[in-house]
């Protein structure tokens, strides 16, 4: 089982939040100042990731752009579904190009947050 846990913070927080999590879990397994911050840990035999993400970055916006254009259109969601199939087995370079192709498809329809096409 894994866990996902996202704490949004607005950027007067984002440095003090990050410092305060390395207190509980350690270093970051990956960091983009200012945007994320990326801490993994196990508790119980669970995986749990936990994100510190900037709520005001670009990358967090459209993120949350194409997640809910995808929960507004179960054919654009099958679709993703099937393309990231399709793309298991494939390098890591080339499945992350192929989801980030569809995605930005999306992205350039500039879709309103959680309308339907």
């Amino acid at each position: 089982m894994k866990l996902i846990f996202t704490f949004l913070f607005l950027e007067v927080k984002y440095d003090k939040t990050v410092k305060s999590v390395i207190q509980l879990y350690g270093n970051p397994n990956s960091n983009y100042p200012l945007k994320r911050t990326k801490f993994v840990t196990e508790i119980n035999g669970k995986h749990i990731d936990v994100f510190v993400v900037n709520e005001a970055d670009e990358g967090w916006k459209n993120s949350e752009i194409f997640y809910n254009y995808l929960l507004s259109n179960p054919l654009a969601l099958e679709e993703y579904r099937k393309l990231k199939e399709s793309l298991s087995g494939k390098s890591m370079k080339e499945y992350y190009r192929g989801k980030i192709e569809f995605i930005n498809e999306i992205l350039a329809k500039k879709p309103p947050a959680g309308l339907a096409e």
